[in-house]
């Protein structure tokens, strides 16, 4: 069964299965990562472990910040507002603040930016897809209703997903496609491109349209207070902005590479 809570420690504090999932997805992350032939060259391992470190920091942030600024109306508490352990967290919002701040904190430490973000990209939808068997554990981010033979039913109380009602396995959907962008990028794409930054490109580029995508069967979603921007929800704007901007970070890349070899 399905269940949010895996293990209750003593009093206020539990093992659960969403943070646990992104425990694990990390774990890989960081090994793969560190797999890596430039990385080894470019960053040592302790500057590369205090990176991520940060990084989980400021994405856990920026996740929860985005969440809250969707989902303010929902919280019963003001201590609910730092509960990320139990879910509530968006990855786009992880993704912007990474962007924002790893790059300043990067060219601090004297560490290639660029080189060492296409790496992050290449093995960031592993991280991401585990995470999202999290979410299904939860009940987070979940489905519509559907007559689907593989549409799954939550019954713990404690779910985020109504309870005894056949629903879309949205999380799996997501958590499947980004295992393949996974496998594309780390056994063939990696290895068809060079330009620094281009590998970054593609990924913030697949998520955008992963995300945009699963809107339509999420049960879950916001809207922006303007009635004029319903025609999409709120994420799926933030993803088309995502993408544009993506696009156009992938023409200056190839535009400034193709300059400098003139």
């Amino acid at each position: 069964m399905m269940r949010r809570e895996l293990l209750h420690l003593c009093g206020p504090f539990s093992v659960y299965s969403y943070g646990l999932a992104i425990a694990v997805g990390l774990l890989v992350f960081t090994w793969l990562c560190l797999k890596n032939e430039t990385c080894k060259r470019i960053i040592s391992h302790e500057k590369f472990i205090e990176t991520v470190g940060l990084s989980l920091i400021v994405g856990i942030s920026g996740a929860r910040l985005l969440f809250l600024l969707n989902s303010w109306h929902r919280m019963e508490s003001f201590g609910e507002i730092f509960a990320v352990w139990s879910g509530g967290l968006s990855v786009l919002g992880g993704i912007i603040a990474i962007l924002l701040i790893i790059p300043w904190y990067l060219k601090y430490i004297k560490v290639p930016v660029l080189p060492l973000l296409d790496i992050a990209a290449v093995n960031a939808p592993l991280l991401h897809s585990i995470s999202r068997l999290g979410c299904f554990m939860a009940g987070c981010c979940y489905g519509m209703p559907s007559n689907l033979p593989w549409a799954i039913t939550y019954t713990d109380v404690d779910s985020e997903a109504p309870l005894n009602i056949a629903l879309h396995p949205t999380q799996l959907y997501t958590a499947g496609l980004l295992l393949l962008t996974f496998l594309f990028f780390y056994f063939v794409l990696q290895k068809k491109i060079s330009t620094p930054g281009l590998m970054l490109m593609c990924y913030l580029m697949a998520e955008s349209i992963i995300r945009f995508s699963m809107d339509y069967v999420r049960n879950d979603i916001e809207y922006f207070s303007w009635d004029s921007l319903h025609l999409f929800s709120a994420h799926q704007w933030i993803s088309i902005g995502m993408f544009l901007t993506s696009l156009a970070g992938m023409i200056i890349v190839r535009y400034t590479k193709k300059e400098q070899s003139l």
